[in-house]
């Protein structure tokens, strides 16, 4: 018997119109909220977006690292992945690969983690507060 996929975490990325999910299976999917209008009132939706995949088992914990749609997740795999979904979301065509998963070019890095223990959770302490003031990245 199939096990049922749970979802792990849920996080509003960038401007509040887009969530992301991370699931017990390899995948963090995001969504675009649709507000709709109608004769009695207004309602709202979730319209898939995209996946994004990059570990090679269940993710446990999803983090927003800042508003500009950047995030954290962590998995079974024993790796934190950092990801931006900002990128062209119809853009599947790279054709390098990590083993044999192909490599999104959403996924901005990888980290392994050396005590072999795969990571519960991950966390931002202050939004941007890793990177040196004179580094540059937007």
């Amino acid at each position: 018997k199939k096990k049922p996929i749970a979802i792990t975490s849920i996080a509003v990325l960038g401007d509040g119109h887009f969530l992301a999910a991370s699931r017990t299976d390899n995948k963090i999917q995001m969504f675009k909220t649709v507000h709709r209008i109608t004769d009695d009132n207004g309602s709202s939706d979730v319209e898939f977006v995209r996946d994004f995949r990059g570990h090679s088992s269940g993710v446990t914990a999803l983090a927003v690292l800042d508003k500009k749609g950047r995030f954290l997740t962590a998995g079974r795999d024993l790796t934190v992945k950092l990801w931006d979904s900002r990128f062209d979301c119809a853009d599947d065509s790279n054709e390098e690969t990590m083993g044999n998963v192909p490599e999104p070019k959403t996924l901005l890095a990888t980290f392994d983690n050396p005590d072999g223990r795969w990571v519960h959770s991950v966390g931002v302490l202050h939004e941007g507060s890793f990177v040196r003031p004179t580094d540059e990245i937007d």
